[in-house]
């Protein structure tokens, strides 16, 4: 009875233990797979992954080439244009013109001639610059007297707005900037039109720039005919104002006003 018990024991062990082993099995055929698959995943993204980077260095490789193509074709037209400019200025100078003026100089005489004309041309800009101090300096002066601040005659735009409040068209200052932008806008609309709506644009400016000009200079006591002047000969009126003993008209009435 025992060894019954005992066989049937053993029995049921060993039967126990073969009913795991179908489960061992299919765990380790599952884990061999599951690794492969994802070796293989990866082998997968690494390749697509060089790919990706072979097309982008391609990429790059064409965007380069390409824009050296394009410095070298600036390159080449630079050149030639500037070849071509040295050229014509070269056939200028053995133009039977230019030898007969400076045929009868020697090349002493000849560099005199450059040389002066240099100093002409130096001289020229030094003058402008002068001016464009001195007139700078005026409109310092001349605000000033207007009870504005002289400093916002040496900021462009701004300056010629307070030109305009001291006229008393200050709104027209900002007309002027919206036709501006309107004939802009026509101008890009209208291509064909450009140069022409450009040319209306400067005659429009011209004539309320004349206008400010007329009033801003009656605003300082000049009569009819030397705002005209100062109009056409603003460069040399305006040192006539800033450093003339002019005075803005609120002001003298203030003064006026003061003394009494």
């Amino acid at each position: 009875m025992k060894k019954l018990q005992l066989f049937s024991l053993l029995w049921l062990t060993g039967l126990f233990a073969f009913s795991f082993v179908p489960a061992f099995a299919q765990d380790a055929e599952e884990v061999i797979p599951a690794d492969e698959e994802v070796v293989a995943t990866a082998e997968d993204a690494a390749v697509e992954v060089n790919e990706e980077v072979e097309a982008i260095a391609d990429d790059v490789a064409a965007e380069v080439e390409d824009v050296e193509n394009a410095v070298e074709d600036t390159a080449e037209d630079v050149a030639a244009e500037t070849t071509e400019q040295v050229e014509d200025f070269a056939a200028l100078l053995n133009t039977d013109e230019v030898q007969n003026a400076f045929s009868g100089f020697t090349n002493e005489e000849t560099a005199w001639i450059i040389w002066i004309f240099a100093g002409m041309w130096i001289a020229g800009l030094l003058v402008i610059l002068v001016f464009a101090i001195l007139g700078i300096i005026a409109l310092w002066r001349a605000f000033t007297r207007a009870w504005e601040g002289g400093w916002k005659a040496i900021i462009p735009v701004y300056n010629t707005y307070i030109q305009f409040k001291l006229a008393d068209m200050k709104n027209w200052f900002w007309y002027m900037i919206l036709i501006a932008f309107i004939f802009g806008v026509v101008a890009a609309c209208l291509p064909d039109y450009k140069d022409l709506i450009t040319k209306i644009w400067y005659v429009v400016s011209w004539i309320i720039g004349i206008v400010a000009s007329f009033k801003f200079a009656r605003k300082y006591g000049w009569w009819v005919f030397a705002s005209i002047l100062f109009v056409l000969f603003y460069p040399i009126c305006i040192l006539v104002l800033g450093f003339g003993n002019y005075q803005y008209e609120w002001k003298k009435s203030e003064e006026t006003v003061v003394e009494a």
